[in-house]
């Protein structure tokens, strides 16, 4: 077993370690954790089966105890290697199953393990909840006695601080991820189309190392800089258009996000002057990060910085976000976020501004909070680039 664990079983038991002092402030006796990105940080298991969205894949995590994890017949083998849980039970049609009901497997064990009358967290807020509502329904009438409780804010604390591990991860995500940016640079030009530039990222990725998933979204000309997450169409390159390419990397399961751009045959003037000052406001909100600042005085220094400019009917969204094992985690860099920034916390900084007649200038990059500021993980070519 835990042959293919994807970390040291130390981490795992450091994660459960920082989720059970999160607990215990909290009153909680135990989490039912059912969130794919959940699971698989507290324990290790991730599937392609995560796709499949009516199978409930869940974990036990007991305030004292030992973890158990509660999985299809069929993903058994996945769990016992990629998972450091001892306690793994299975749902299903086969010999040593507990019952072919999932929901009458997890009632079971819930009761039998003690937690029939106990507060348990489950994910009810700011995240994709691993149940149907219909399953959330049946669980709450096969355990009455137990108080059901939000664990998402809880969750995300947990997971709001990477390990060395984690940045490790990250960082070679963000490094397969410059390498298709610069594939791009080498092989795009005017009459490129959309699909081809999604083309070469997508296969720098696996080229490199990275999963079969990660974010593309490209988009070039007047008609399409207005869209913020478009699919790649055919629309081929036309002299003066800016090519905005937003996507990134995954690298066993932890993500990247970054935002390019480039300019087909010529750039003008107004492109120039808004794409340089993107570039400015990213290295000042870079500098600003540090300990101990809010992620809402992020968010208000970078509008400030943009404002301050005459450019403030320019702005349309927050400074940035989390990332890790989702490419949107919490904390938000919004302003109503008061999250205080710690050291370990790994960021996609990203003040934009959005001039839909001559593009959409947004430098994104990913940094580590550091004791003192913090540090670029990505480092793929910033400068102007007309190819």
């Amino acid at each position: 077993m835990h042959e293919y664990l994807e970390f040291p079983v130390e981490e795992f038991h450091s994660r459960i370690a920082r989720t059970r002092r999160l607990m215990a402030d909290a009153g909680v006796d135990a989490l039912l954790v059912t969130a794919a990105n959940n699971l698989t940080y507290l324990s290790g298991y991730r599937s392609a089966l995560f796709e499949s969205q009516f199978r409930p894949f869940v974990a036990l995590v007991p305030l004292v105890g030992d973890p158990v994890l509660i999985l299809p017949s069929l993903e058994k083998g996945v769990g016992e290697g990629y998972s450091w849980i001892d306690d793994l039970r299975t749902w299903g049609t086969q010999p040593g199953d507990l019952t072919a009901d999932p929901l009458a497997a997890i009632i079971s064990i819930v009761a039998s393990e003690g937690y029939g009358s106990a507060r348990i967290g489950i994910e009810l807020d700011l995240q994709r909840f691993g149940l149907t509502h219909g399953q959330y329904a049946t669980l709450q009438a096969g355990l009455p006695g137990v108080t059901w409780v939000d664990s998402s804010a809880l969750l995300w604390k947990a997971r709001s601080v990477k390990s060395p591990a984690e940045v490790a991860r990250l960082r070679k995500a963000a490094e397969i991820s410059d390498a298709a940016w610069h594939a791009v640079l080498d092989q795009a030009t005017v009459g490129t189309t959309e699909r081809e530039i999604h083309r070469i990222l997508g296969e720098t990725f696996m080229a490199e190392g990275g999963d079969p998933d990660g974010f593309i979204v490209v988009n070039a000309g007047v008609g399409r800089y207005k869209m913020a997450n478009p699919f790649a169409s055919d629309y081929a390159l036309q002299g003066g258009d800016m090519c905005i390419i937003d996507y990134g990397a995954v690298y066993k399961g932890y993500w990247c996000d970054l935002t390019r751009a480039f300019f087909a045959g010529s750039v003008g003037e107004r492109q120039k002057e808004l794409y340089e000052f993107s570039v400015a406001a990213t290295a000042a909100v870079f500098d600003f990060v540090k300990p101990g600042v809010t992620c809402s005085e992020v968010d208000a220094f970078g509008e400030a910085f943009i404002r301050d400019a005459g450019l403030g009917h320019l702005l349309l969204h927050r400074t940035g976000h989390a990332i890790g094992l989702e490419m949107h985690e919490l904390p938000s860099l919004g302003i109503t976020d008061t999250t205080v920034i710690e050291e370990g916390m790994v960021l996609a900084i990203e003040p934009a501004l959005y001039d839909f007649e001559v593009g959409a200038f947004r430098m994104e990059d990913i940094i580590v909070v550091t004791e003192s500021g913090a540090e670029y993980l990505s480092n793929g070519e910033r400068s102007l680039r007309v190819l």
